[in-house]
């Protein structure tokens, strides 16, 4: 396990420009290496451009590494592994019963997993009863086989065929899941993953698992999902509390290092022996036993979420008001999602034509909760929608996709060109525009606001008052 001190960070410092790809955009740190003392992971954002020039320089920077060992990049997901569901980023999901259980005996047939993760996929499927959850825990059982690893010679031709499928690497880049090149750092005995985000500016890759950790009580994640929400007056305290739980932190990364070092042949045996042999030495001084390695993280990441559970609630209070109305609705979100409903309830609900089954409200419910919480007239928000909508669009899409974000976020948004314009979405009635008048003056569809109004416009619009 490594320790940060100065000279590491001075040392990993020099070495970086092994993995710089552009010297006007060096890499971005992550994650909270600048405030850890026991190091997980360190985690870069690369700013790069998906082209031919760019696959040419990253090829030469791989052939060409010293301190760094290249395992492989993810990008793209292999077509066999395509689910029957969709669970959005803030609320709800698309799913049918009838088409998972089809997709279950299909993706049997098609034998592109271990007999025992398919088995236990099924036991999770054919429960009387499932969580959303349990649909997150589908996918995280398939996400161990279900990306397409480009290995160095992978990326020198270019493409790379699974079963028949070929699939073209700038293509797969462009796509939903933002690309990650998988590697190590060894700083002598000592080895860290390091794991560099690719991003070309041009083409977004959605966060769509933001949700995933609310709605598998992944405490430890959630309470890390504080650090851009919490008021500055408790950021002290924050940042000490995480500094408790950096070593059961460490341990999880460890042990997940292990197995992949086993997995990849990147280290000689000897590099992999002195990580096996310091992990078992601080199990041991932790009493924790298991058969092995898969059984050492579940038991680590439950101990943490254990110790992080308590605090959730504790800096709750203390974040920012738009970072507790925001934090707020995805706790109660996970409330929800932790009933469990039937397989019954579950066919019933889709044949009433409700997406997401696992909660009650369809999208007609959902538009009169926005209504309520937000005291306007339901019948006017719902008219107002179905006028702004796109002939090329279905309506319960375009209101998820409207009201993607929190409650505040999605209500109206600052103009990228002044701090001080506000942009309204059209769902606002006559008396609305009166309060927002008040507050300033309406140009091109922009409400030009002095910084000290926006507050008052964010209780309004939340509120009603």
């Amino acid at each position: 396990m490594l320790i940060k001190t100065k000279e590491f960070v001075k040392k990993l410092n020099s070495r970086l420009y092994q993995y710089s790809f552009n010297r006007k955009m060096p890499l971005s740190l992550k994650g909270s290496f600048h405030y850890t003392h026991f190091i997980s992971d360190i985690d870069f954002t690369a700013y790069v451009y998906f082209n031919e020039k760019f696959i040419e320089i990253l090829i030469h920077k791989l052939e060409r590494l010293k301190d760094f060992k290249f395992m492989y990049l993810n990008a793209g997901i292999d077509i066999d592994f395509k689910l029957p569901w969709v669970i959005y980023p803030e609320w709800g999901c698309d799913f049918d019963l009838l088409k998972v259980r089809k997709w279950l005996a299909d993706f049997k047939v098609k034998k592109v997993i271990p007999r025992d993760s398919y088995i236990e996929i099924e036991k999770i499927l054919t429960k009387r009863k499932l969580l959303m959850g349990d649909l997150i825990d589908v996918q995280e059982i398939l996400d161990r086989y279900n990306t397409v690893k480009w290995f160095l010679p992978d990326i020198k031709k270019g493409v790379k065929t699974i079963k028949g499928t070929t699939y073209v690497l700038l293509d797969e880049l462009k796509k939903e899941v933002g690309p990650v090149l998988n590697s190590i750092y060894i700083d002598g005995k000592d080895i860290v993953s390091v794991d560099i985000g690719l991003v070309d500016k041009r083409y977004r890759h959605p966060i769509w698992f933001r949700m995933y950790k609310y709605y598998t009580e992944n405490w430890y994640k959630i309470l890390k999902s504080y650090k851009k929400l919490i008021s500055k007056d408790y950021e002290s305290e924050y940042k000490q509390v995480i500094s408790t739980l950096e070593y059961d932190n460490a341990l999880v990364a460890q042990a997940s290092l292990l197995n992949s070092l086993m997995k990849y042949n990147v280290v000689d045996q000897q590099h992999i022996n002195y990580v096996a042999q310091d992990l078992q030495k601080r199990l041991e001084k932790e009493g924790i036993k298991a058969k092995n390695l898969k059984d050492v993280v579940s038991i680590l990441q439950k101990k943490l979420d254990e110790k992080s559970k308590p605090y959730v609630n504790y800096f709750l209070d203390k974040l920012s008001a738009h970072g507790k109305i925001k934090t707020y609705q995805r706790l109660r979100l996970t409330e929800v999602a932790k009933i469990p409903t039937s397989t019954k309830k579950l066919k019933k609900r889709r044949k009433a034509g409700i997406e997401c089954p696992f909660f009650e409200s369809n999208i007609d419910q959902h538009i009169s909760n926005i209504s309520t919480r937000l005291l306007w007239d339901q019948e006017k928000l719902r008219k107002c929608l179905e006028k702004e909508k796109p002939n090329d669009k279905e309506f319960s899409q375009f209101v998820k996709e409207t009201f993607n974000n929190s409650p505040v976020s999605r209500l109206f948004l600052h103009s990228s060109k002044s701090k001080n314009s506000i942009y309204v979405r059209g769902a606002l009635t006559n008396a609305d525009n009166k309060v927002l008048e008040r507050l300033g003056e309406r140009k091109n569809g922009y409400y030009q606001c002095d910084v000290k109004y926006i507050k008052r416009l964010q209780i309004y619009l939340v509120t009603g008052y």
